[in-house]
Formats: C-alpha cells, structure tokens, sequence
C-alpha cells in the first residue's frame, strides 16, 4: 500500500470519528410535553368546569396564586362569571351566563343545577361540597370544579384530580440541578459555533485535509523524481 493511499485512509477515519462525535449533538432535542390545562403538583388551584350539554366549551385551567382563596375566588379568578342565586346568596346559579333560561331568583332543582366539587390534590378523587363556593376553601395544589347536572343521574368532573406538569410556576433549580447543568455543559464543550457545532470540529476538518494534501503532493513528487 502506497503512502498516499494510507494518508487517504486515515483521513477518511478521522473524518468518519469527528463525524461521530457531532451527530449525537445534532440530534433534536424533544421537551417534554407539558399539560397547559393544569397546574404542577403542590402549586396552584386546578380549575375544571363541565358544560355538558350548555353551549359552552369545558374549561381547563390554572391559578398560580388560588391556594388558601374560597372557590368563587379561584372560579373567577380563572376567568369565569358566576352568577348567585338572588335568595340565597353564594349559590352558584349560572356560569358564563348559563343556563340561560333560569332566572336567579331561587334555588334551582335538584335535577338542573351546578354541583361544587373539590380535591386536596392527594387524594386522587373528587368530594362533592356541602358548602357554597363563597365558603369553600382550596388548598394550594388542590383542585375546584363544577358540573351542569341535568336529570338525576350525579355528574362528577370529567378530568381525574390528579396533578400533573401544567402551566403552574415552574420551582427554582436544586443546586445538585444546577451543579448537574454545569457538568452536562462542561461535557458538550463549553462553547459551540453558530451553527450549532463544537468550535473545535472546523479546525480539526481543515487540518485533516491539509495533511491528506500534503501526502498526496509528497508521493507524487517522489513518484516524479524516480521516474527521471
């Protein structure tokens, strides 16, 4: 085997282990992929509120701050218009302005109505509230929900309590977790080109295929200078 030959090969080599030390870096990184409806487990008050059979989409949302508040609090702080009942007040009647055919005056059948649920978040079930909203407390990282209830089968909340990664406040990094971080940068290489690249992959390229020129320019002037 010719010298030029071998330079080729060992070019191509340091090429192919360059080559192979990138692509794990150039792979897509996928983030995990987030429930927005919900709060993290421990932060935050899950809202959750079934329509049924009004004309109105559910609702699935989050209050960072509702820990601790009544559940008309945390209902209207996620957005909702509550409606009471005008003789007895802090009985929720309509929500959003639904149903639309009760007047508010007095207290709806048992047969068409919104119930009052609630979750400490540990729990993984739901508790049908003997209170009103205005009287319900909800602990941080529980969750509060409301059911049109029509006929007299009981309706419980479509969506299990139970917490998952939502759009709660995200909880400040552990040092362990920022010592971690710094170690994985430390392994990618502390620094990386525009492209995405470790900055040291163009020099070591470049300096490859300097060498393997020069080996071939060195074997044909030897080849030139045996045949004279």
């Amino acid at each position: 085997m010719t010298s030029c030959g071998r330079l080729a090969r060992l070019a191509a080599a340091t090429l192919l282990a360059a080559a192979a030390g990138v692509l794990p870096a150039l792979a897509p990184v996928v983030a995990p992929a987030l429930a927005a409806d919900g709060c993290r487990p421990g932060h935050g008050v899950t809202v959750v509120v079934d329509f049924h059979r009004l004309p109105h989409d559910d609702v699935r949302a989050c209050v960072p701050g509702g820990g601790g508040s009544d559940a008309a609090a945390v209902l209207a702080d996620a957005g909702l218009a509550l409606t009471d009942v005008q003789r007895q007040p802090g009985f929720v009647c309509r929500v959003d302005g639904l149903p639309a055919d009760d007047p508010c005056v007095n207290t709806p059948p048992s047969d068409a109505y919104w119930s009052l649920w609630w979750s400490d978040g540990s729990s993984g079930e739901w508790t049908y509230s003997t209170v009103m909203a205005s009287a319900l407390e909800v602990p941080d990282g529980g969750f509060v929900g409301l059911v049109w209830q029509r006929g007299a089968a009981e309706l419980r909340p479509a969506v299990p309590p139970v917490a998952g990664r939502g759009s709660g406040p995200t909880p400040a990094p552990t040092q362990a977790a920022r010592a971690g971080q710094a170690g994985q940068a430390g392994q990618a290489g502390h620094t990386r080109a525009p492209g995405g690249l470790p900055v040291w992959v163009t020099p070591v390229a470049v300096g490859v295929l300097l060498v393997g020129a020069a080996g071939t320019a060195a074997a044909r002037r030897r080849r030139a200078g045996g045949g004279s």
